[in-house]
């Protein structure tokens, strides 16, 4: 029984970091598609949002493996400091996934 909660709490865990990869990922998009506009001479303040995210999405198409990339060492830059620890997380939960990911690595080092 526990096992399978660890299981669950920890592929909660990897769902977390995989939408915050996703965000980062379309922020960036959006952040580059405005300063593209802005370099153009428009100005992205007076201009509708879905015009904005219509070409950070093709931006985002076009440009998805460097920017998935980046958001990645965000992501992990952003673990290696606890955002995604147990304080953030919330106690038995940040317990249970800090010690299921610690159990995995010890089962993979091991060779199991």
């Amino acid at each position: 029984m526990a096992e399978a909660n660890n299981s669950i709490q920890l592929a909660k865990l990897r769902t977390r970091l995989h939408i915050a990869i996703a965000v980062i990922a379309r922020r960036a998009a959006i952040r580059e598609t405005k300063a593209a506009l802005q370099r153009q001479g428009r100005k992205p303040m007076h201009m509708p949002h879905r015009e904005i995210v219509a070409a950070a999405n093709d931006y985002l198409a076009t440009h998805r493996s460097e920017l998935i990339a980046e958001a990645k060492q965000i992501v992990e830059r952003l673990q290696a400091e606890g955002f995604f620890g147990r304080a953030a997380l919330g106690g038995a939960f940040g317990r249970v996934a800090q010690e299921a990911i610690f159990q995995d690595s010890f089962d993979q080092r091991a060779g199991r």
